[in-house]
């Protein structure tokens, strides 16, 4: 009953959202679920730093000095996310102060769609992050040692040596994934619910790829739909195209959504004769 429940939580709300990619990826996603991790850590790395060398190159600025991006974690695990987070919050904060400066126009536009991004990286960082202190607390409890250090012992660095980095951690593989590729091979693949699943896999589907429109259909029937100013600034006929797909896409998730409320019924109505059974 307790996974019947939680399926019909999660199933409040659909969300459906049309995005825009400049090239598509026709490689099929790795199996392996570590591999992910660290692809989508990787692929929030390079947005970063695009970002901060965009910036420095249309504002002129020396963005550089004091806000230098060392990666010290390098991997898919806890403590790569959670810098990353802290990467990621620096610069929406200073995006933020740049951009209350700037009258309206395409540069203060494309720094909205910018900060946008990082909210969306942000996001999606917290949400990783907070399933591995939930893994790594589990796994303590598993293993009876309820005392894991909450960091690594921390190794000294040369501030000019952008290659320094922590090593591979072997020993947090149970519940965690700061592991370099080499390492991901020699171990078994982390196991996840489906709900770390399904997150790591919209991480990775989505990736950095800018949302267009984003409809929000929740049970109660209300409907919100956004809008980007990157879709306004589309020609005509492309947003026409665009809103047809959008349009089709909730037609088509809506049907799936209402099959799937089905089987839960169903599924909870078996449920319920098994237990007047058993008390009969």
């Amino acid at each position: 009953m307790s996974f019947i429940k939680k399926l019909a939580s999660d199933l409040l709300t659909l969300e459906v959202n049309t995005i825009l990619i400049g090239n598509i990826n026709t490689a099929k996603a790795p199996s392996s679920q570590r591999i992910l991790f660290f692809e989508v850590a990787k692929m929030y790395r390079d947005l970063l730093e695009q970002y901060k060398v965009e910036a420095a190159k249309e504002l002129g600025m020396d963005i550089d000095a004091g806000h230098d991006m060392v990666y010290r974690w390098k991997f898919g695990g806890y403590f790569s996310f959670a810098e990353l987070k802290a990467y990621a919050s620096e610069g929406w904060a200073i995006m933020h102060n740049v951009v209350k400066q700037l009258e309206e126009g395409e540069v203060r536009q494309d720094i909205f769609a910018k900060i946008r991004m990082v909210d969306r990286v942000i996001a999606t960082c917290e949400s990783i992050e907070q399933m591995f202190i939930s893994r790594k607390k589990e796994y303590a409890e598993s293993m009876g040692k309820p005392n894991f250090a909450e960091s690594f012992t921390p190794i000294n660095f040369d501030p000019l040596d952008h290659l320094s980095h922590y090593e591979s951690h072997l020993d947090s593989q149970g519940w965690n994934n700061d592991l370099s590729e080499m390492d991901i091979e020699k171990v078994p693949d982390i196991e996840l619910n489906p709900d770390e699943i399904s997150l790591i896999r919209k991480a990775y589907e989505i990736g950095t790829a800018q949302i267009l429109i984003q409809t929000k259909i929740q049970i109660d029937g209300d409907i919100t739909t956004y809008i980007t100013r990157s879709f306004i600034n589309q020609q005509q006929q492309i947003q026409q195209t665009v809103l047809g797909m959008h349009n089709d896409a909730i037609q088509r998730s809506t049907q799936f959504w209402s099959h799937l409320f089905d089987v839960i019924i169903n599924l909870a109505g078996q449920s319920f004769d098994k237990i007047f059974a058993k008390k009969k």
